[in-house]
């Protein structure tokens, strides 16, 4: 979990990964990957799952390929 107000640089790899602040890096969830409306991503993410809130920053590409 990236909290809000938080800043990681840093690739992440998880089993369920949520962003609320801003996170730099490439992410691998196995389950799923959920970007709040406060929440900022740049990377690539891997994951069954995403979802993206209105309101949310997000620029990578998104391979869902279980």
């Amino acid at each position: 979990t990236v909290a809000e107000g938080a800043t990681v640089e840093a690739s992440v790899e998880a089993t369920s990964v949520d962003v609320a602040g801003s996170l730099a890096g490439n992410v691998a969830a196995s389950e799923r990957v959920a970007i709040a409306a406060t929440g900022r991503l740049i990377g690539d993410v891997r994951s069954p799952r995403i979802s993206i809130a209105e309101g949310a920053a997000f620029k990578g590409h998104i391979d869902m390929d279980a």
